[in-house]
C-alpha cells in the first residue's frame, strides 16, 4: 500500500512564489488520474476498517494525506477530490487554523522563494549568529556547520542547510529570530494578513470534515516531537487533541502525521494512551501489507509518482 504525502499544491500561474517547491494543480490533476487508473484510492474510513480489523492492504491501494492546512488545499485540492469522487485525511496544525501566525516551516520556504541567493542568506545567518553569541555561550559557526548532514532527496546541499539551521540545528530563540528578520526583511512584514492568505481557517476546516475527509492532527505549533521531554510532548499533543475534540474534528479514534516526521517511544505511548490508531511519517516506502506498524506508517512523496504523460514514458522506458 502506498501512502501519498502532498504539501503546496497551488496554481503557479497565479501565485506571487512560483519557486515553491510544490505540485502545479494541473499536474496534480494529471496525477489524480493517473492515480485511479493504477491504484485503488482508499478512503479513510476503509484505511481505518483494514487497520483495526488487523486486515491486510493490496499492492494497489493508495491513501492520499495532506499537510500542513494550506488554503490550496480548500481552493483547488478538495474540488478536484470531490469531482473524482475521492475522500482523503488532512493535517493542519492547530496554529496554522488559528490563522494567526506564520509557522518557521514555512517563513523558510518563502524566504528560499525569493531572488535572494543562498550564499547571502546563510552569510546573513552567520553573522546574525555571531552578533547573538557575543559570550560565546554556544558553538563556533563554522564548526557547526561542519557537522550537518544535508543530503537530500529533493533539495540542493545549501538549501538543506539553511533549513536545518533555522529548523533544528540553532538554538531555538536564535534560530527564531533570525527567521522572523529574514521573513520581514526579504517577504512581509505583515504576519497576521500573510498567515490568513496562506492557510485554511477553522470554517474551511469543518467544511471538509463535512464533506466527509478526515481531519487528522499535526501538532499544536508543528514542533519535531521527538526534541521535546515527555512533559513537554504531552502538553503539545494535548492541546492540539483538545481543540480538535472541541471543535468536532477527530472522533475518539484519530490519526496523526508527525511534524517533520519526528517521534520517539514516549509520542507513541502518549498517542496510544488517548486511542490515536494510525500515525504517518516521512520515512519514503510503500507500507508492508501485512507486518505494518499502525502508528509508524511510511509515506511515499508526491514526486516518487508521475505528475505527466512523459515521465510514465520515461518509467516504462
Amino acid at each position: 500500500m502506498k501512502i501519498i504525502m502532498y504539501h503546496y499544491v497551488r496554481d503557479y500561474k497565479k501565485t506571487d512564489y512560483p519557486d515553491i517547491k510544490g505540485l502545479d494543480i494541473e499536474s496534480f490533476k494529471f496525477q489524480i488520474k493517473y492515480l485511479k487508473t493504477k491504484y485503488n484510492i482508499l478512503s479513510p474510513n476503509q484505511i481505518y476498517k483494514i487497520i483495526e480489523n488487523h486486515k491486510s492492504f493490496n499492492d494497489n491501494d493508495c491513501w492520499l494525506t495532506f499537510d500542513d492546512g494550506y488554503i490550496d488545499h480548500y481552493k483547488y485540492v478538495l474540488p478536484i477530490l470531490e469531482h473524482n469522487g475521492i475522500k482523503a485525511s488532512f493535517f493542519p496544525s492547530v496554529k496554522t487554523t488559528l490563522n494567526e501566525t506564520v509557522l518557521d516551516v514555512n517563513k523558510i520556504h518563502f524566504i528560499l522563494a525569493t531572488n535572494v541567493s543562498h550564499d547571502l542568506i546563510i552569510n546573513e545567518i552567520r553573522n546574525t549568529y555571531i552578533n547573538l553569541n557575543t559570550e560565546n555561550r554556544f558553538e563556533n559557526f563554522d564548526d557547526l556547520i561542519k557537522k550537518i548532514d544535508t543530503s537530500s532527496r529533493f533539495d540542493s546541499s545549501k538549501i538543506m542547510l539553511i533549513k536545518l539551521l533555522l529548523q533544528e540545528v540553532l538554538p531555538k530563540n536564535i534560530r527564531t529570530d533570525i527567521c522572523d528578520k529574514l521573513f520581514k526583511n526579504y517577504v512581509s512584514a505583515e504576519i497576521k494578513s500573510f498567515a490568513k492568505n496562506l492557510y485554511m481557517n477553522i470554517s474551511q476546516v469543518k467544511e471538509m470534515r463535512k464533506l466527509g475527509h478526515e481531519i487528522g492532527m499535526h501538532g499544536y505549533d508543528h514542533v519535531r516531537l521527538g526534541k521535546l521531554n515527555k512533559e513537554e510532548q504531552i502538553n503539545e499533543i494535548m492541546k492540539a487533541h483538545k481543540f480538535l475534540k472541541e471543535n468536532e474534528l477527530i472522533d475518539n479514534k484519530f490519526s496523526i502525521s508527525y511534524p517533520y516526521g519526528h517521534y520517539n517511544s514516549d509520542t507513541l505511548e502518549i498517542l496510544s494512551s488517548i486511542n490515536c490508531l494510525i500515525g504517518i511519517t516521512t520515512q519514503p516506502s510503500p507500507v508492508d501489507k501485512k507486518n505494518y506498524v499502525a502508528l509508524e506508517l511510511p509515506r511515499l512523496d508526491t514526486n516518487d509518482f508521475p505528475q505527466k504523460e512523459k515521465e510514465i514514458n520515461d518509467k516504462i522506458h
